[in-house]
């Protein structure tokens, strides 16, 4: 039986992943096509796909199941290729950080630039190993609940598909599923990876904003004072018109560092601020992806 609240985490996923892929007829990696390619399309021969530096061409997200809320307004990709050849990636699969002040902390982001011939080599392995060629939208596991998705977006040959596959690497899938579960497991773990990989140089990534949420602090962790003098707590928009006790704005790094917790760069979860108004808020940080900070 579906549980609810594997209906509502679904519902917190980024709208953008969960649109529906196209229809039409069938290219040679089982992607439908849409229009012919243009002139900044890879070469006959290749896998054709955007080349902008905002453009998704691969990415893998997880998100949901039963986790403290805090968790989700940080959620983030866990790996985005981008057309330009630009690999965003971080492996949500490590230990956590230890809390500093008791602010828990994300793992940082860590870019890789991928060549022409790399891209290729991951969309062909996304498309064929990994399964996503011939993958349904929607893979269930009814065994299940209150476990997260992992949602794959692939934008090549022409079209965008994105399939969803409620707790992958968790046992009991449906018999006839099983073969393609571990093929998107291998991808998902080739995904995660790509920045240990000896052969790719890889920096720290370096967002231009953070997104920020304010939602209603609780006692037991440390307070702290607010920390803009120039940016009062109403500076901060309804982040959901249908939960106006979540109150979101983009800060800039600068922002972000004067709430003084060191390593925030991976975002940061539940930071008790007093408000102006003396009202306790949680703070939670997620870096802005490139397409995000458009």
């Amino acid at each position: 039986m579906t549980s609810p609240r594997r209906s509502a985490h679904r519902a917190i996923l980024p709208i953008a992943l969960l649109v529906a892929a196209c229809s039409g007829a069938v290219g040679p990696s089982g992607i439908a096509p849409s229009a012919s390619p243009g002139p900044t399309d890879t070469p006959v021969g290749t896998i054709a796909h955007p080349d902008g530096p905002t453009d998704v061409i691969l990415r893998l997200e997880e998100g949901g199941g039963f986790v403290p809320f805090g968790f989700l307004l940080t959620q983030a990709p866990e790996f985005t290729l981008y057309g330009d050849g630009t690999a965003i990636v971080r492996n949500e699969r490590q230990d956590p950080l230890p809390d500093s002040g008791g602010v828990a902390r994300m793992h940082p982001f860590r870019t890789v630039q991928l060549a022409e011939a790399d891209i290729q080599a991951l969309l062909s392995f996304a498309l064929v190993q990994g399964g996503l060629g011939s993958a349904r939208p929607h893979y269930e596991h009814n065994q299940v609940a209150d476990a997260p998705s992992a949602v794959f977006t692939i934008d090549a040959d022409g079209a965008r598909k994105v399939v969803e596959v409620y707790a992958l690497g968790i046992d009991g899938a449906p018999a006839l599923d099983v073969e393609a579960r571990r093929a998107f497991m291998d991808l998902a773990d080739r995904l995660r990876s790509l920045a240990a990989d000896p052969q790719f140089a890889t920096a720290a990534y370096q967002p231009q904003g953070y997104r920020a949420v304010l939602s209603e602090g609780f006692e037991g962790n440390p307070e702290r004072p607010w920390p803009w003098p120039a940016i009062a707590p109403d500076a901060f928009g309804p982040a959901n018109p249908n939960g106006p006790f979540l109150l979101q704005r983009v800060l800039s790094p600068a922002e972000v560092a004067a709430i003084g917790v060191e390593g925030f760069e991976g975002g940061l979860l539940n930071a008790m601020l007093r408000g102006t108004d003396g009202t306790l808020y949680a703070l939670s940080t997620r870096p802005l992806l490139p397409e995000e900070a458009e």
